[in-house]
């Protein structure tokens, strides 16, 4: 055993720095990564104690039920046809596996540690974010002006659902009574809010709402303060309900035809008014292809600019960015329209904006372009539209394979399937998987493996609600939320984020009973 030629004592302090190092790694670097968890192997194999180790599984259902979906995906090889795709999805998915594995094997023995982890962790999230939020305000956003783009390391996405759990660890900080210096969690939850508000990740909006819901729920039933957070809970609940109204209110008039007595006739300069009543394209709730004299719009385009937008065969596209640029500020497309342009709107347009509230920026701007999604049939780069598509396929394989599933090799080939088969309107570099980790399970593994995969988070909800583990039951549902619009565990990533902190609340809630100020159970 390792223990007995390096001491007890070093071997865990090296079991330590290898959980610290995947802290720092999961939020920019994979070789750290792949390091630490190299390292980890080695402490377990050559600090091998059957007995032990068969004890520590024994006593934990959770780390049982994820070994059990561990048989069930290798055993997917055999009817899996595409062996490369299996080995390739079976390998990025390892850390899902084996780091609440090593922690339920090699846990955490005390409190600093584990709050080394999470200081470890923000401290890493802190620089990565303010190194993303301004190397791409001062370069980035000039050079690519795509806000996927914010985070440089990793998926904008990910990076995002870190961001919201550094936020909740945040909060943890500041309301422990064992954790000192309040002023910076304090600072981190202004920066953490800031940061997702400008990084328009709409899972991570959906996961901040869910888990203040949840810790609402949760006050509810344990705090003796109830009437407080009942009143809280109401007011979310009026306010979620007028968004989603204006919402749908506003889905609503975009989805009619425009009216006769919308379409003007004659300009003021005596042309006649062009109108494709055929399309319902709308921007903002303005049709675009609906009073437009094609012939002022151009005179006056050459008086200003000498970008191109008349040929056909060069930039005839840069057109129709005028038409639907001025549709998005409600102008009719003719003179007078396009002289209520400013310099900056005519900038916008030669950069390809579309839509001057493209100028906005986080939470507002991003609840405008999902409205706007659905001004036309066509899915190809819009967040829904195209994940309605990725689900229509995934129902279409999953009822062909219910049982076992497709295997984890054949999926992707599945998905390429169906979509030549039905001959997608999706372009090939948007034709992916369900975007959804539960429904791709599911598929994958049939419906005995979706199960186990669902009794996992269930017991591990029963857990800690036992443990009363506000922040082991806040992650999950960071988890879960991400789930749903996301394949989370499909990346080297996702899967080391997910069985980092997985496998601290599995092995280590005991540690995680501290006070907390103002809060009684």
């Amino acid at each position: 055993m390792l223990s007995r030629l390096l001491g007890e004592k070093r071997v865990y302090s090296i079991l330590v720095l290898a959980y610290s190092a995947l802290a720092v790694g999961i939020t920019f670097n994979k070789v750290i990564l792949s390091l630490a968890t190299i390292l980890l192997f080695t402490l377990v194999l050559f600090d091998f104690d059957f007995k032990k180790y068969a004890q520590a599984i024994r006593q934990n259902i959770i780390i049982q039920v994820l070994l059990l979906f561990l048989v069930v995906h290798i055993f997917s090889f055999f009817w899996s046809e595409n062996i490369s795709y299996f080995l390739k999805d079976l390998n990025s998915k390892l850390p899902f596996y084996t780091i609440p594995l090593v922690f339920i094997l090699k846990p955490l023995k005390s409190k600093k540690d584990l709050f080394l982890i999470f200081a470890l962790f923000l401290t890493s999230l802190t620089v990565i974010s303010a190194f993303n939020f301004i190397s791409y305000y001062s370069w980035r956003k000039i050079a690519y002006d795509d806000i996927r783009n914010l985070s440089f390391f990793i998926s904008h996405i990910r990076f995002g659902l870190m961001i919201i759990f550094g936020l909740v660890l945040s909060i943890f900080w500041l309301k422990s009574a064992e954790l000192k210096y309040k002023t910076i969690p304090i600072v981190l939850i202004i920066w953490f809010l800031t940061y997702t508000y400008f990084s328009e990740v709409f899972s991570s909006y959906l996961a901040l709402v869910g888990m203040l819901l949840v810790s609402l729920f949760y006050q509810i039933k344990f705090s003796s303060k109830k009437r407080i957070y009942l009143i809280l809970l109401s007011v979310i609940f009026l306010f979620s309900f007028f968004l989603a109204y204006k919402i749908s209110n506003d889905l609503n008039k975009n989805s009619r035809k425009p009216l006769q007595s919308e379409l003007k006739v004659i300009t003021a300069n005596g042309n006649l008014y062009e109108h494709d009543l055929n399309s319902n394209h709308f921007i903002n709730g303005n049709f675009v292809f609906v009073n437009i004299c094609r012939p002022e719009l151009l005179k006056e385009w050459y008086k200003v600019s000498k970008v191109r937008i008349s040929d056909y065969n060069v930039n005839s596209h840069k057109y129709y960015y005028l038409l639907k640029y001025m549709a998005s500020k409600g102008l009719t497309k003719d003179s007078l329209g396009f002289q209520s342009l400013n310099k900056s709107d005519i900038h916008n347009i030669e950069q390809g904006i579309t839509n001057f509230k493209d100028e906005e920026e986080g939470f507002l701007n991003r609840i405008n372009t999902l409205k706007n999604e659905f001004s036309d049939n066509d899915p190809n780069g819009k967040t829904i539209l195209q994940r309605v598509e990725y689900l229509k396929a995934g129902f279409s394989i999953f009822k062909k394979n219910w049982f076992i599933g497709v295997g984890s090799g054949d999926i992707q080939d599945e998905f390429n399937a169906y979509y030549e088969k039905t001959n997608s309107k999706l372009k090939e570099e948007n034709r992916l998987r369900t975007h959804n980790q539960i429904f791709t399970y599911f598929i994958s593994f049939g419906l005995v493996g979706g199960i186990i995969f669902l009794l996992l988070f269930l017991l591990s909800f029963k857990l800690f609600l036992k443990e009363k583990s506000l922040l082991a039951i806040l992650f999950l549902v960071l988890i879960l939320v991400s789930f749903l619009s996301e394949d989370t565990l499909e990346t080297q990533m996702g899967a080391t984020f997910f069985g980092l902190f997985f496998g601290i609340f599995i092995s280590s809630t005991h540690l995680l009973k501290s006070k907390i100020k103002n809060n009684e159970n």
